[in-house]
């Protein structure tokens, strides 16, 4: 368990630093590059508002070095955009499976498809619609 929280502590700074330097969408539509980053759109927010980090990773749990994309959002109404960029703080425009971690404040959730484990979520298109109800608390 002390591992998780270490490794989420560290992905929560890193993200926070390089979206907070590099200005991504803060929901005034600058992702960090062009309009063509893909996107996920988190629904079923009520009652949450702040700011949303996601970041997509090919590894569970093993640092940082796994992260392919990440993205930044405020919460509007009950749902948020986020535009993903690269590493080098271009727009993402990639596919594939990955984990996905969200971070609402100051509370960490897993993409898990409805089920308690963990699952990657495939990103084929230009924006991606997905439930709250389809992450849990980690």
């Amino acid at each position: 368990m002390a591992n998780k929280k270490t490794w989420l502590g560290i992905l929560v700074i890193v993200l926070v630093f390089g979206m907070t330097v590099v200005g991504c969408d803060n929901g005034s539509g600058n992702d960090g590059g062009s309009n063509d980053a893909k996107k996920i759109i988190i629904t079923g927010l009520a009652g949450k508002t702040g700011d949303v980090i996601i970041a997509l990773s090919v590894t569970f749990g093993q640092g940082d070095s796994g992260i392919v994309t990440m993205g930044q959002g405020t919460i509007s109404g009950n749902s948020v955009t986020v535009s993903l960029i690269d590493r080098n703080y271009n727009s993402w425009t990639g596919t594939g499976s990955f984990y996905m971690v969200m971070y609402i404040n100051d509370d960490y959730f897993v993409y898990t498809n409805g089920t308690t484990m963990a699952r990657q979520y495939n990103i084929t298109s230009a924006t991606s619609t997905i439930a709250f109800s389809q992450f849990a608390s980690w």
